[in-house]
């Protein structure tokens, strides 16, 4: 692809206009390339104003608006078209997802842990926060819906690994009287189990070093098999310290072999976390049980810096060294559907904390977004009725 192939007949929403940037590799000479890439640029009404300034085109003309001081050509475009100030990558699987539609009807979407997190964090914080999605895809039908579905939601899929040989998982939702669900999955040979297949801690760091925040879950780590997991142990221990680390435990006991090596990679996944959320359920159901202080402490102990305890519907816990504070939601609501409540709460959280907001600001924003999703049917609930938190 080159620039002139980003001249469309049609404006296209700035997430599809990223994907082609990303893709570019030049054929013309570099001064058509620069001088075209200033005019695209320009022709897009999508792209933020300070896009512009510093955009070096042929024969010295310089754009007008904002910032920048990079030279004309791919890499530039590239990087003038993703000016939002923090990059987040969510590492997991996306899935097919048949939820309820009643009268014993399905509805088919698609969803997951991470991606529901990567899709909130999306609609709350775009455009100060920019989204990718680290995943293993087929090349079937079903994968290509994949792709489109992160695009449709302003997720960058340029991080995504090709398993040729491989088809997504598919899950199923069915809900109680109270909104509290119940699945069942088909993920065994998905593709998601593959992502990292063959990969060195040095690939996968160099991956996750693009990155200011790193996202990744219980889930995440059952579906790798040992080598993969330890490969992406390795890699986060090697930018840890440059790249934000955050891990929500989200237990799943039928994906792990037993519960031992659950434990074991969870401590491992707490001492490399700037960011811990943890769900007191998934807690008490893996060590027993425990008060949310217990649980908070137990995490500090594994070295995770900040941890959020998670205490359903009722409230979350916030520590950081020796202070504790508990900040319940706004309203007590009763839920529809309660599938996405974590991973949209986790998406608030992060997102929130990753733009400078502080923990209980954070909890808040957290809160805002878990309590739209529950209200609805479905992870990921429908855009008609979504609202950014304020």
């Amino acid at each position: 692809m080159c620039v002139r192939d980003l001249f469309v007949p049609m404006p296209e929403p700035l997430s599809r206009l990223r994907q082609r940037a990303a893709s570019i590799e030049t054929r013309c000479d570099p001064a058509t390339c620069s001088m075209l890439t200033a005019v695209w640029l320009r022709s897009c009404p999508d792209l933020p104003e300070n896009c512009l300034t510093g955009f070096q085109v042929a024969g010295g003309a310089r754009a007008s608006k904002g910032r920048g001081d990079a030279q004309g050509g791919p890499d530039s475009l590239r990087r003038l078209c993703m000016t939002k100030t923090v990059s987040i990558a969510c590492i997991g699987e996306c899935m097919i997802e048949l939820a309820p539609a009643g009268d014993g009807l399905f509805k088919q979407g698609f969803a997951g842990d991470t991606f529901n997190t990567a899709a909130y964090l999306s609609r709350q914080f775009s455009p100060e926060i920019e989204v990718s999605y680290i995943t293993g895809l087929g090349v079937d039908p079903m994968s290509q819906g994949i792709r489109k579905a992160l695009e449709a939601e302003d997720i960058l899929t340029d991080s995504v690994t090709v398993v040729k040989d491989k088809n997504p998982g598919l899950y199923m939702i069915e809900n109680d009287e109270t909104g509290e669900r119940f699945f069942t999955y088909w993920r065994n040979d998905a593709a998601a189990r593959k992502m990292f297949a063959g990969w060195s801690a040095d690939q996968i760091a160099e991956l996750l070093k693009k990155f200011d925040v790193i996202y990744f879950s219980g889930i995440t780590l059952a579906i790798l098999d040992d080598a993969q997991r330890q490969a992406l142990f390795d890699a986060l221990e090697k930018v840890k310290g440059t790249v934000k680390v955050g891990f929500d435990p989200n237990y799943r006991p039928k994906l792990w072999p037993d519960s031992d090596v659950c434990r074991a990679a969870f401590e491992r996944a707490a001492a490399l976390s700037d960011f811990a959320l943890v769900t007191a359920d998934d807690h008490v159901a893996l060590w027993g049980d425990a008060d949310g202080l217990a649980i908070a402490r137990q995490w500090k102990g594994y070295g995770a810096s900040e941890v959020v305890v998670k205490e359903g519907a009722s409230s979350c816990l916030l520590v950081t060294g020796e202070e504790v504070r508990n900040v319940p939601p706004a309203a007590k609501l009763k839920p529809k559907d309660t599938t996405g409540a974590g991973d949209s709460f986790a998406a608030g959280y992060l997102g929130a904390r990753a733009l400078g907001a502080t923990q209980e600001e954070a909890a808040r924003t957290a809160h805002g977004v878990a309590g739209q999703v529950i209200m609805h049917p479905g992870a990921i609930i429908d855009k008609s009725v979504w609202t950014r938190v304020k």
